[in-house]
């Protein structure tokens, strides 16, 4: 049997969104088929968990361990699960692939352009997609806030460049509060986003290469509550959100904006399962607000709706990417 790592943690604060992501998707493999281990990365080091409160150390020059029974384990395969660093940026794609370990998850290149928002932005802008106007900010450079709204305007989200699950995430509705959510977003990473606000519904949809053609899933819609400005941490993982799934679209628009997903996945030449988060204006305007390199696969997050309604079972979609892998 292939032994396989199911990777999680991360250096940043979705871990704990990461960990929850791989137990739900250690749960679904086929033991019939494949060996899957829980390997933790984080910044005290690599680790694999052999029982609750039994940790081995990775080495990292093959990837392997060497079991309690004594006997050394390497890895055939990897289901990466961290989102943010060093999972969605690329780096753990470019270690695995000079190991020669195939992985469940886009590639390097996939990574590290769609975490780097301010670049993908410019480059889905070039390819003739709307993204939102923005401004990127680099840490202990000096700054003026007339500078910054004259590009972007008020309101403006302030983000975090290079995070996921909209952590260190404000929006700014006047002058006074720029400077505050700067310092937030700055407080987890050296790279700070600052956006335009585009009025419209929220919708996401993924995209994936799971039957062996692109195909988009079915389209979520995004309702927040009163009292949410945007789909933050709390609206994406603690109920503070309505999702909707088919969203509540006529067929054509449903049609037109899984076809502009699925343009981007294959104009950016993505690769495995991304989702990618849309803004749509009341004038027809369809705005490209993030792509998503590895989505949650927790019991709420929005790839499993999106699976379900599709009808694809989640034990079902897990196995068969790692199939993939060795085929």
């Amino acid at each position: 049997m292939k032994n396989i790592a199911v990777v999680t943690g991360g250096f940043t604060e979705e871990y704990v969104i990461s960990v929850q992501s791989a137990a739900s998707v250690l749960a679904q493999i086929n033991v019939k088929k494949y060996t899957p281990y829980w390997v933790e990365i984080t910044k005290k080091g690599w680790f694999v968990r052999l029982e609750e409160n039994t940790w081995v150390v990775v080495d990292k020059n093959d990837f392997s361990f060497i079991h309690s029974s004594g006997e050394k384990i390497k890895f055939d395969g990897a289901y990466l699960l961290i989102h943010g660093i060093p999972g969605e940026d690329g780096a753990l794609q470019g270690y695995f692939s000079l190991l020669d370990i195939p992985v469940v998850s886009p590639n390097l290149l996939d990574c590290a352009l769609t975490l780097h928002k301010s670049f993908c932005n410019m480059v889905l802008q070039q390819m003739g997609f709307l993204t939102p106007s923005l401004y990127l900010l680099r840490k202990n450079e000096t700054y003026q806030n007339t500078e910054i709204l004259a590009k972007v305007g008020l309101p403006c989200f302030v983000k975090p460049n290079n995070m996921g699950s909209s952590f260190g995430a404000s929006k700014v509705n006047t002058a006074q509060e720029l400077a505050s959510a700067i310092d937030k977003a700055f407080a987890s990473s050296d790279e700070v986003l600052i956006e335009s606000f585009i009025q419209g519904k929220e919708y996401t949809c993924g995209v994936t290469d799971f039957s062996g053609e692109i195909q988009a899933l079915p389209i979520t819609e995004i309702a927040l509550p009163l009292d949410k400005d945007f789909f933050d941490f709390e609206a994406k993982y603690q109920g503070k959100s309505q999702e909707i799934t088919p969203a509540r679209l006529s067929p054509a628009d449903t049609e037109k904006l899984q076809n502009t997903a699925k343009n981007v996945y294959q104009k950016l030449k993505l690769k495995s399962t991304v989702r990618i988060d849309f803004i749509w204006q009341a004038n027809g305007d369809l705005y490209i607000i993030e792509i998503n390199s590895i989505p949650g696969m927790t019991e709420k997050s929005l790839i499993p709706q999106q699976l379900a309604v599709q009808g694809i079972h989640i034990a079902d979609f897990i196995n068969q990417n790692l199939d993939k892998l060795f085929h």
